[in-house]
């Protein structure tokens, strides 16, 4: 095998020199129907001309393959369909609140940015778009209560307001949105603005959570009647734009409270015994805290309840607790979430294990659950072989899954060899077809001879 040449099972052999710079990454796009269309090609916008995305490709050619016959009835036979839309496409909204690692923010004044943004998931199996409309108290709307990113704390007029926007180009594709609340705290010492910033952290400080000693942390804590009624705000607020649900992020920020003196005193009331004396993963002490955060959900509940319809999303950590061990492969709580009562109560519609579920606990959730919840974990990691997306989501599927979510979805459809397979992983009839079908998608081309200078042996560090 010639370095650099797929292998059956669709995996690269890496060589001594393969590195990018001295190939090209040739990637099957998508298939579609080009009459009377044009091809333009422009230079990257704001805010992908910054920095951090200098790791951008280049383009060097394009193909236009014809469809034979067959392969046309194929693609015209195998289009998405109102039944395939078991996807959930969860966008990290980073590019316009800066990165949770400190980048800078970013308002689009046009309304053509946002659907450049919405198309690699329109004719797909995307049910689903989930949009981190408010991270921490930085809200992609305009609100009375949380942050927008500037020191003034005042919205733009100029600003296009990013939830309405998208939510106007779900439903006009037919697509669900969710906006996605994750509880980020303040940063301190302050060097991640605007998305540490979390002036509502500052204004209440009291409302922090606390470790056994009784230090504060930098988040707040949902023991705390007013901290949820300021979260509950927050979803108020996005609820009035139309959207059709809300996804609570909780396989981030965990956990959700700690050793606040609500926490810790009614824990005394009932067990006669102080917490911070106990291991932490004492049972009676988890079951306890993960009781504040389903008092959250209930909540939660009620607001969606007062607009009918409504739908309630949860993102979970699906990985192994950090108290399982041989004896309790499945421990009731899971990092602060008591899903099964969840799940026995109603109160949520959607549960999306992120990064990965065992199967055995996905089979018991559906077991609880039957039909009235929906399973869909995430396939992560977020890059590999498109064969492999679809081996992953045939596995959960036959565990119980009835649909497939995706974390840091808009970094996954720039890989366009991947994201070929994966926007149609809705349709559990096609997976054998491109677990067969997905190698061929993506080839290593290496260079031997760029503007006559040999490519293999140029190019050396110093």
């Amino acid at each position: 095998m010639e370095d650099g040449v797929n292998n059956k099972a669709g995996d690269l052999k890496v060589g001594v020199n393969n590195y990018n710079h001295k190939s090209i990454q040739e990637t099957y796009w998508k298939t579609a129907d080009v009459t009377d269309r044009a091809l333009i090609f422009r230079q990257m916008e704001p805010p992908y001309n910054f920095t951090m995305f200098e790791g951008v490709a280049n383009l060097s050619y394009v193909k236009l393959i014809p469809l034979t016959a067959e392969e046309e009835h194929e693609w015209m036979t195998n289009r998405p369909t109102t039944e395939t839309r078991r996807l959930g496409i969860i966008f990290c909204t980073g590019q316009l609140t800066g990165h949770t690692s400190g980048t800078l923010t970013f308002h689009p004044t046009d309304k053509q940015w946002f659907r450049n943004e919405f198309t690699p998931y329109v004719n797909s199996d995307i049910g689903i778009f989930i949009f981190e409309a408010m991270r921490g108290n930085y809200c992609l709307f305009k609100t009375k209560l949380g942050d927008v990113g500037n020191d003034e704390n005042r919205w733009d007029n100029n600003w296009v307001e990013p939830l309405t926007v998208f939510t106007d180009l779900a439903h006009e594709h037919g697509i669900k949105i969710f906006a996605a609340q994750r509880m980020i705290g303040v940063q301190y010492p302050m060097n991640r603005a605007p998305i540490g910033r979390a002036r509502n952290y500052w204004a209440n400080p009291g409302w922090a959570k606390r470790d056994r000693e009784g230090a504060p942390l930098t988040n707040l804590s949902l023991a705390y009647s007013g901290v949820r009624a300021h979260w509950l705000g927050l979803l108020r607020e996005a609820l009035d734009r139309n959207i059709d649900g809300i996804q609570l992020h909780l396989n981030r920020s965990t956990p959700f409270v700690y050793y606040e003196e609500p926490v810790v005193t009614s824990f005394i009331d009932i067990y006669g015994e102080d917490p911070r004396k106990l291991p932490e993963n004492d049972p009676r002490w988890q079951i306890h805290c993960a009781g504040f955060v389903t008092d959250y959900l209930r909540e939660v509940r009620s607001l969606l309840d007062e607009k009918p319809g409504r739908e309630l999303g949860i993102t979970i950590y699906g990985e192994p607790h950090k108290y399982d061990d041989d004896l309790a492969p499945f421990h009731p709580i899971r990092y602060g979430c008591d899903v099964e009562t969840w799940i026995r109560e109603g109160l949520v519609n959607y549960i999306m294990p992120s990064p990965r579920i065992s199967p055995a606990l996905l089979s018991q959730w559906r077991t609880i659950g039957g039909n009235r919840i929906h399973l869909w974990p995430d396939l992560m990691p977020r890059n590999q072989m498109a064969a492999d997306y679809a081996r992953l989501a045939k596995h959960y599927y036959e565990s119980g899954a009835d649909g497939l979510c995706l974390w840091d979805a808009e970094r996954r459809c720039g890989r366009l060899s991947e994201w070929a397979a994966v926007q149609n992983l809705g349709n559990r009839e096609l997976l054998d077809t491109w677990e067969r079908k997905a190698p061929d998608f993506y080839r290593r081309v290496p260079l031997k001879i760029l503007d006559g200078f040999s490519v293999r042996e140029s190019f050396h560090d110093g």
